[in-house]
Formats: structure tokens, C-alpha cells, sequence
């Protein structure tokens, strides 16, 4: 079945977890990606690139807390920042997966951005590994990333190992 959600430029709307799920500080996310700069992190936070799970506001600043969700679509985010896709395009996607419920544990093994030839508009497909590529082959669609969500997760999950966080 091919899961297929426009883009649109929705107010985000972050999930609620209940239980006691682990939340990560900023330190521990600067940790966890390593390899890009804390300011950079930073700058992604308050562009709102990367939800986060909880935010406080005291007279030292921001304090955000991360979910691991949060962390895999802070992975994809990466990645399609990396793909050079635009940072209003890809805020839209994350918009789209945190207005639609949409959780990156959901069975969504890939997210495809498309641009439309006729409309230059952006698509994203969310794709199990069931579901393959062929249903794309039919449309006038250029392709302008591909993450392998499945990939980013596995990727996360041993940097938190690694880490020591």
C-alpha cells in the first residue's frame, strides 16, 4: 500500500508520550550527533527543524528535552538537509509527520521527497518494505531524496550506545 502524504505548512504539533520514556537534554543530543556543531543543532532546534519533546524557559535559556522519536527525526533531518533539500520543504515534512501522528516507529521504512514537473511542488511518500518503488515509475515526479529511515534508526540508536548518554 502506498502511504502518500502532500507537504503542507501545518503549526507543529508534538507528540505526547505517556510512561516514562527516556528523554535526552541537549547536552546528551550534542553528544548523540557529535559530528555536527552544537550550533548548527541549535539553529535546527529554533527554526523548529527538529521537534523536541518538552521545552522549558527559566533565566539561563532553553531547556529542550528529546524523545527518541525526536532523535530519528532529527536523523532525517540530516539526511535530507544533506540531500540539499530546502530547510522550509524538509520543516514542512516534519510538520506533516508531527501533525498526522505520524511516528517514524509506524512502519515507514523510507520517505521519498518528490518535486512535481508540472507544479514544481514537493511530495513526500512514506514507504514500508512491502510496499516498493514501482507505484513511482507512473508518475512525472523528479526525485529529490530518498532516507532509508530504517537505516537512520539503526544509525541513532548505536551513536545512544556509543555515546554513553
Amino acid at each position: 500500500m502506498l502511504k502518500k502524504t502532500l507537504i503542507t505548512h501545518n503549526a507543529l504539533c508534538i507528540n505526547q508520550f505517556m510512561g516514562t520514556e527516556r528523554l535526552y537534554t541537549q547536552g546528551e543530543v550534542s553528544k548523540i550527533f557529535a559530528h555536527i556543531p552544537g550550533n548548527t543543532l541549535l539553529y535546527w532546534a529554533r527554526q523548529d527543524l527538529v521537534p523536541c519533546h518538552d521545552e522549558k524557559k527559566d533565566g539561563r535559556g532553553v531547556h529542550r528535552l528529546y524523545s527518541i522519536d525526536n532523535l530519528y527525526v532529527l536523523g532525517v533531518v540530516e539526511k535530507l538537509l544533506a540531500w540539499r533539500i530546502k530547510p522550509h520543504i524538509v520543516q514542512s515534512l516534519v510538520d506533516n509527520i508531527m501533525d498526522s501522528n505520524l511516528t517514524l516507529e509506524a512502519g515507514v521504512d523510507y520517505i521519498i521527497v518528490l518535486e512535481l514537473e508540472a507544479t514544481k511542488e514537493f511530495e513526500a511518500i512514506f514507504l514500508s518494505k512491502e510496499d516498493g518503488f514501482d507505484e513511482l515509475t507512473d508518475q512525472n515526479f523528479i526525485t529529490s531524496a530518498i532516507v532509508n529511515v530504517t537505516g537512520v534508526k539503526k544509525l541513532i540508536d548505536d551513536r545512544i550506545k556509543v555515546s554513553d548518554v
